[in-house]
């Protein structure tokens, strides 16, 4: 069994590294650049719209229905 003094350099030194991690991840955090939006969020103006699709046509064959439109001719 190890010493109660190796077992305390041990988390001594994982403490220091989660610091120093920490201090690490902060700074790369703060260092992004921001834009401030209030201005322009406050008019209540305009819609957003979400739109989702993909990029593959994996598994698409041209006798699926449709086919034409995904694709192409």
């Amino acid at each position: 069994m190890p010493s109660k003094r190796v077992v305390l350099g041990i988390a001594v030194v994982l403490l220091l590294l989660a610091g120093a991690t920490a201090f690490w991840a902060y700074s790369k955090f703060e260092s992004i650049e921001t834009v401030e939006l209030s201005s322009v969020l406050a008019t209540g103006d305009g819609t957003n719209y979400l739109i989702v699709g993909s990029d593959t046509r994996d598994g698409i064959s041209a006798d699926d229905p449709n086919a034409g439109a995904i694709i192409g001719d």
